[in-house]
């Protein structure tokens, strides 16, 4: 094997910084790798790298910040760069950007030319052949995804859907596992195999007596139990953070994305989200419980959390703009059927009332509190209209019809519907009972396939993801996706 393919660059936010540099410190003591480089958002991030792992690497918010001056808009530059990387809108790169952050045009222009440089200078100068990163999410990993693709590298990522406890590799835009489909369309069941035990075990229990993933019902970062921010509250500054102007002007300076009004913010989201829970547990009567689910037939659409950046490539638009996608999914919904939108469990409530209360306006919805249980609701139904929702495959496992509205990796197979467009949706939820649902046989397949692709391993909670069993579980696979 030669020495570029050799050579592998790791990309993390926060939460999976330790992850990856413990990761590759076991791939360097095993003699697989020959270079290492980080890239890393803060100074913080830079200087624990440096401290705890003895690696220098190379600092995003710095670069963006020094690139800053003196920046002039070269139109010709955007036009180059849109005839390279054809194969991807510049503008699909930017959605996430926009829609969270809403920046001024030059502000846009200059972030997207500027990783663009960022990245084809750092790929090509130090011979990288895999990349290490979560999936297209921000602009900085939009744009590594697509610089890598250019250039032939490996982008790499981990995903943690579908088989609680188990981990999947991910290449493409969007949500794919990779393998999958190929294991799924040559796959041969051997039946004495802890593939096979497994796939019937988990089966089982996914019909009669299902779990949701624990990452559902935890603090993503301690592991203790509860919401996903069972603890609000932000950290007060130091006396020395808040009389120091040098660290604040260094922060707002050297941090990714940060700005000075950055705590403000946090306290401010903080008093809106009690407020919020305040109005839902007491006064609100926007989301419905104990519902009669006999009394009438449905379809079930599930919501999903707000400020999920990767969203963007999966679903496009319709993540942002959910309320019209909402509308336009009950205007194709049959006769005599009512559309059941049920909110997400994990972060509720994000959500202003106002977004409730307009859904509640539309005559054939019903808006479903979050506490019910998904596996009732999804077994009394006719089927789930989704946009990449784990209720997707929970639907498929439990036989029920799935409409996928977006490109998803369940779109193979038998009883997942991919729908283009309103017009394939009305027409399918019309002929709904004309169309098949999965078998035993081939939902025994499909989690056969997923098994054998899949391997074990934690992305959260953050507190957990580094421990030594986690690093050696993801040792094995880690190093065959390299190789």
């Amino acid at each position: 094997m030669s020495e570029k393919s050799k050579n592998i660059a790791w990309y993390s936010r926060g939460g999976h910084l330790d992850l990856f540099c413990r990761l590759n410190a076991k791939l360097s003591e095993e003699n697989e790798i020959v270079g290492s480089f980080f890239v890393c958002h803060t100074s913080e991030e830079e200087q624990k790298i440096k401290d705890n792992y003895s690696q220098d690497p190379r600092n995003l918010g710095k670069y963006l910040h020094y690139k800053r001056k003196g920046f002039k808009i070269d139109e010709k530059r955007i036009e180059e760069l849109a005839e390279e990387y054809n194969f991807i809108p510049l503008k699909r790169l930017l959605w996430s950007e926009i829609s969270e952050r809403n920046p001024s045009e030059e502000t846009l222009i200059f972030n997207l030319v500027t990783h663009f440089e960022f990245w084809e200078d750092f790929l090509k100068n130090n011979n990288i052949s895999s990349v290490f990163t979560e999936g297209p999410s921000i602009l900085s990993t939009c744009v590594l995804w697509a610089v890598c693709n250019k250039l032939e590298i490996e982008c790499i990522s981990f995903g943690n859907w579908c088989i609680d406890g188990r981990l999947i590799f991910s290449k493409k835009w969007g949500c794919d596992i990779v393998g999958y489909e190929d294991t799924y369309n040559n796959l041969k069941l051997d039946q004495s195999s802890t593939d096979y035990k497994f796939s019937l075990d988990y089966l089982k229990k996914m019909q009669e007596t299902p779990e949701k993933p624990k990452y559902t019902s935890i603090n993503l970062v301690t592991g203790k139990k509860g919401r996903p921010t069972s603890s609000p509250f932000p950290k007060t500054p130091s006396l020395k953070k808040i009389i120091s102007l040098k660290s604040k002007l260094q922060e707002n300076r050297t941090n990714y994305y940060l700005n000075k009004s950055q705590r403000l913010r946090s306290y401010s989201s903080w008093f809106l989200k009690l407020s919020r829970i305040t109005i839902h547990k007491f006064f609100s009567s926007y989301l419905e419980r104990g519902l009669d689910l006999d009394k009438e037939r449905y379809f079930m659409f599930p919501l999903h959390t707000l400020n999920e950046w990767q969203n963007y490539s999966q679903m496009g638009m319709k993540y942002p703009n959910v309320l019209n996608l909402i509308e336009e999914i009950s205007s194709c919904i049959p006769l005599g059927y009512k559309l059941y939108v049920k909110e997400h469990p994990s972060f509720f409530p994000q959500k202003d009332n106002s977004f409730y209360k307009a859904i509640k306006k539309i005559r054939n919805v019903r808006l479903i509190h979050p506490d019910e249980d998904n596996f009732k609701l999804v077994k009394k139904s006719e089927g789930v209209i989704t946009t990449a929702s784990t209720m997707g495959w929970e639907a498929y496992l439990l036989g029920k019809l799935v409409f996928m509205l977006v490109d998803h990796w369940s779109q193979i197979l038998p009883g997942v519907y991919k729908i283009k467009n309103p017009e394939e949706l009305v027409k399918s939820l019309q002929n709904h009972k004309k169309l098949r649902v999965s078998n035993e046989q081939e939902k025994l397949e499909a989690v056969y396939a997923l098994h054998q692709v899949s391997f074990k391993g934690a992305l959260y909670p953050i507190s957990r993801n580094m421990s030594e069993e986690n690093i050696n579980n993801l040792y094995n696979p880690v190093k065959a996706i390299i190789n």
